[in-house]
Formats: structure tokens, sequence, C-alpha cells
């Protein structure tokens, strides 16, 4: 009987122990300074460390030609994904025809920072020129974590990324 409570005891210890490593994750959901909507869900690691596992947004890009169009974007890292530096975050995704550029301070409540995307399009002439939403502020809050995933709507033009490792799997939704 003392044999069977004390392997009881050492089994609940182990359990105990891979349930406290478990990574807890946090959702932020905001607005940039051009008021299109922001949301990002952040990993924490047991050790504490944070990395990014998700980004939604939205944004109007303004091209040479002074032409505009909205869309919606959604990262997705495999693995851990990109690692923030304590509370920082520094994001450029640059590749093909676009780049991102994402920094910010996530804290317990709230987080904020900058954000800039550039755009490679095509002229109705079909010559080259950069579309970009230029230098953005952003703002969130935390929110349930199922919050995240309504933000961005079913129609309209948007771009899933899939992140594993180096390699980044794009998809656009003409919608």
């Amino acid at each position: 009987m003392r044999r069977f409570l004390v392997v009881l005891f050492v089994v609940s210890l182990l359990a105990l122990s891979s349930v406290a490593q478990a990574a807890r994750f946090r959702a932020y959901r905001g607005r940039t300074s051009a008021d299109t909507k922001i949301a990002f869900v952040i990993r924490i690691a047991a050790s504490g460390g944070m990395s990014l596992k998700q980004l939604h947004y939205q944004a109007e890009l303004v091209c040479e030609d002074a032409s505009a169009f909205g869309f919606g974007s959604s990262w997705w890292f495999g693995g851990v994904g990109p690692r923030l530096d304590g509370r920082r975050l520094t994001l450029d995704e640059v590749g093909g025809s676009e780049a991102l550029h994402i920094t910010g301070v996530f804290r317990g409540r709230t987080a904020d920072g900058t954000f800039r995307q550039l755009q490679a399009w095509l002229t109705e002439a079909e010559g080259a020129q950069l579309c970009t939403t230029g230098d953005l502020t952003w703002t969130a809050h935390r929110v349930p974590r199922d919050r995240v995933a309504s933000m961005l709507p079913a129609d309209g033009p948007r771009i899933v990324h899939r992140v594993q490792g180096d390699s980044v799997r794009s998809v656009a939704h003409l919608g």
C-alpha cells in the first residue's frame, strides 16, 4: 500500500509539472492610427519567453499613382514563431512583392507599436509602382483568444501567410 501511494504521488507530480510547462497564449486586439484593425496572438512558454503565433490586420495602401485599395492579411507562424526580446517584438518580413515591418511592446493588458506595409502593384498600364500604408502606430488591449479569429471579414480581398521556419506560403483571396 505504501509503495502504491509513493507511485501515485510521483505520477501526480509529473502530471502537474507537465501542465505547468504547457505554453499559454495571450490575444491582443486594437487599431492603427489609420483606424484599421490589428490583432496578435502571443505565445508564452513555461520559461516566460514570448513569441508571435498569429498576426491579423486590415490596411489601406496608397499607391504612387494616387490609387488606393484596402485588404486584410493574416500571418500564422508554425513552431515557436518569431521570438520577442523580452516583451518587445520586431518583425521584418520582406519577400516577393511585399514588405511588412512591425514593432511593439506587449504588456499584461495592453500593447502598442508601429506598423508599415509596402506592396508592389501594377498600374492600369501594367507599369510597376509601390503602394504603402505609410508609417502608422497601433494600440491594442488584451481580449479572449476567440475574439481574434473573428476580426477579418469573410469577404473582400485578403492574403493568408503560413510561415514554417524559413518557408512562407501565401494565398491570396480576392473575395
